[in-house]
């Protein structure tokens, strides 16, 4: 399980270069172990559900609402923290792209 959080952590650093791992990357390494088989099966399954524009939409909808910016508040995705702060930016760039 330890494996598995350092392996997160670094995607999260990561996503701050400029230049960003591929899915084939994270599915190296993920799958190095059986938990972490799992995990890649459940993310594929789950972008494979998405079937238009505006299921994505509602994905980073969700996404957008789940972050906490009340700091008392303990969560995961906390806006100051790491994962809030890779949520902000997937967001962001989310809300960069054209559907037109």
């Amino acid at each position: 399980k330890g494996r598995l959080v350092e392996l997160l952590l670094q995607e999260v650093r990561a996503s701050r270069a400029p230049r960003q791992r591929t899915l084939r990357d994270l599915q190296r390494d993920l799958c190095a172990e059986q938990q972490g088989v799992t995990l890649w099966l459940v993310l594929i399954r789950r972008l494979r559900s998405i079937e238009s524009p505006d299921a994505l939409l509602d994905i980073f909808q969700g996404l957008e609402t789940s972050i906490v910016h009340d700091v008392t508040t303990p969560s995961a995705l906390n806006a100051g923290g790491i994962f809030g702060q890779l949520a902000r930016r997937c967001i962001l760039a989310f809300k960069d792209m054209s559907f037109e």
